[in-house]
């Protein structure tokens, strides 16, 4: 089986959990462990991080992903390229791989993956923002009601954009 790990892009290896940005992938295959790095275009400047990346890492042939954060277009992708997607703790490649294939990481959904986009809590509710905003994703939203002016802005846009 081959999968691809989110790779810091340095020689020993260190993780790197955010899929659609991180420097490069290392693809192992898990039967003769040979191992082989190929660049993300995500992590070039521009929009469509995870589907460049996702796109990337499905031509490369693998099974499945391991990895910490991943968006849902970038997830997308995968799934329609019958990619599976996992995640785990940051770890070096080769730690993320001996967890995985000892049963270690949970397979996402869509849903967790959407959750987990932009490094936020799996489990993590939406907050509200100062104004009474309300994130839609992590709560990372600036914003003031209608007495003051700032819209929202950032990954997680307000609901509302910061009116009552």
């Amino acid at each position: 089986m081959r999968v691809a790990v989110s790779s810091d892009g340095t020689k020993d290896e260190g993780f790197d959990g955010h899929f659609g940005r991180c420097e490069a992938f290392v693809v192992v295959d898990t039967d003769t462990g040979e191992r082989a790095a190929i660049a993300n275009p995500g992590a070039l400047p521009g929009s469509g991080a995870g589907v460049r990346a996702a796109k990337a890492v499905a031509a490369a042939g693998v099974d499945a992903v391991i990895t910490e954060w991943i968006g849902p277009h970038g997830y997308g992708v995968l799934e329609k390229s019958g990619v599976a997607v996992y995640a785990t703790p940051p770890e070096s490649v080769a730690d993320a791989v001996a967890v995985w294939t000892g049963g270690g990481c949970s397979q996402l959904s869509p849903e967790r993956a959407t959750k987990r986009a932009g490094r936020g809590s799996v489990d993590q509710e939406p907050s509200l923002g100062p104004g009474g905003t309300q994130g839609q994703r992590h709560g990372r939203v600036r914003g003031r009601g209608p007495q003051g002016g700032e819209h929202c802005a950032g990954h997680g846009q307000g609901r509302n954009h910061g009116r009552r």
